[in-house]
């Protein structure tokens, strides 16, 4: 059996919606019939990805995560990279670009900040994109 992890969206509001009606706490505030809220909050959370990666940060207890896209623009939790912070030329974003899946790097030292990382990648968005 395979199982397949992806990022939910605006189709898959009803579903949430449900699940959490199914809950006795859910029952008694969610309304299934009503997912413009949820709707309006992956919205907000396409239009900036901060607050999500901030919360992989803590939980995971990494000291820095951020996505870079294919634009060549970059969305950090902690400031300090340059301004001219090209994610595309990178080895882990072009490896995983190429290979189309999740990844994790060999250890290596990060340009900015002189520390032995490794990076766990993985793509977003459509393919090509």
């Amino acid at each position: 059996m395979t199982t397949r992890i992806r990022r939910a969206g605006r189709r898959d509001v009803a579903d949430i919606v449900r699940l959490l009606a199914d809950d006795p706490l859910g029952a008694a505030r969610e309304d299934p019939a009503d997912r413009a809220l949820y709707e309006a909050a992956f919205a907000r959370i396409a239009a900036d990805p901060l607050p999500a990666l901030k919360i992989a940060e803590t939980a995971g207890d990494f000291s820095l995560v951020f996505i870079g896209y294919a634009d060549k623009h970059s969305v950090f939790t902690r400031p300090g990279r340059p301004a001219d912070f090209d994610p595309t030329v990178r080895p882990w974003y072009v490896d995983t670009v190429k290979a189309g899946v999740p990844m994790l790097t060999a250890p290596y030292v990060d340009v900015a900040s002189q520390s032995l990382v490794v990076s766990f990648t993985a793509p977003v968005g459509p393919k090509d994109a």
